[in-house]
């Protein structure tokens, strides 16, 4: 079996953010501005960065953006992309995936590229990303929620894992606790069963905790910083015992100004603190 839980060339535990929850004023949906943002938090806050890479990326050759995430990948000194798609354009055995594999073929010499995260229901066919996989790359499925077709049950996760025994595993706080009330087990459960497959873990919590005058009437999100309200962090995370060579990617919400910066500055404290008393 291939040891996925350390296919990486770092053996420390890094924090990232996720582009994606770098929100835009006014909820502007401009992915090259939302990415120029997540690349200026992740300096700001001396973090690592995961990239979404979008399949559309590709099918619409969008050679701006491409090269946008070409250049911030080199920038970090550590990278991972969350692959990104739609039903219309699932990965697998098709042009838009071959390209998308040798666009990361060309960073992973460079030394930044760490691994891709991807919807496991959105992929035909997980051999094609196979020989990604390297004692420096892992390729890892993440434990989906309700709103997915598919893989959001611990028994759908371990089947998928014994069928793909180069697959690492992404545990998600939020996706992982709001499938508890249709019975499936806790996150700890997945940390005690999974523990030698876990690469990343995604850290945000379920519901919409900002401030409403700050954030406006408009504003819906299901994915709150762990660290917003009463602080979450020691007790979500607590299960991993542990977090040697894990991500830990920061997916709760930041929002746009002043305000989303102080919300950042306490989730990155908050959970420097842990993984400090864990190393």
């Amino acid at each position: 079996m291939v040891d996925t839980r350390h296919n990486s060339r770092f053996q420390d535990a890094r924090l990232y953010l996720r582009d994606a929850v770098a929100i835009l004023p006014d909820n502007r949906r401009d992915l090259l501005a939302r990415l120029q943002r997540g690349v200026q938090l992740a300096r700001q806050f001396d973090l690592n960065l995961e990239i979404t890479l979008d399949a559309r990326f590709f099918v619409e050759q969008q050679t701006e953006l491409l090269a946008a995430i070409r250049q911030a990948t080199a920038s970090f000194a550590a990278v991972a992309y969350h692959l990104h798609t739609s039903a219309a354009y699932p990965f697998g055995d098709n042009g838009h995936t071959r390209q998308l594999i040798a666009y990361c073929r060309e960073q992973v010499p460079q030394g930044r590229l760490r691994g891709l995260c991807v919807h496991p229901d959105l992929v035909t066919d997980f051999d094609v990303f196979r020989p990604l996989v390297s004692a420096g790359f892992y390729v890892a499925g993440e434990v989906l929620d309700e709103k997915c077709d598919g893989f959001n049950t611990f028994a759908s996760i371990a089947d998928l894992l014994a069928r793909y025994d180069y697959l690492g595993l992404v545990l998600d706080t939020a996706h992982i606790a709001g499938m508890e009330p249709a019975g499936e087990p806790p996150f700890a459960k997945y940390c005690e069963a999974f523990a030698d497959r876990v690469v990343e873990v995604h850290i945000s919590q379920m519901g919409n905790l900002y401030d409403a005058a700050e954030m406006g009437p408009e504003f819906g999100t299901n994915h709150s910083l762990l660290s917003l309200g009463t602080d979450k962090v020691a007790e979500s995370l607590g299960p991993l015992q542990d977090i040697a060579g894990l991500n830990l990617v920061i997916e709760g919400v930041i929002p746009a100004g002043d305000y989303g910066r102080r919300l950042l500055a306490h989730e990155v404290t908050s959970l420097t603190g842990f993984m400090q008393a864990r190393s």
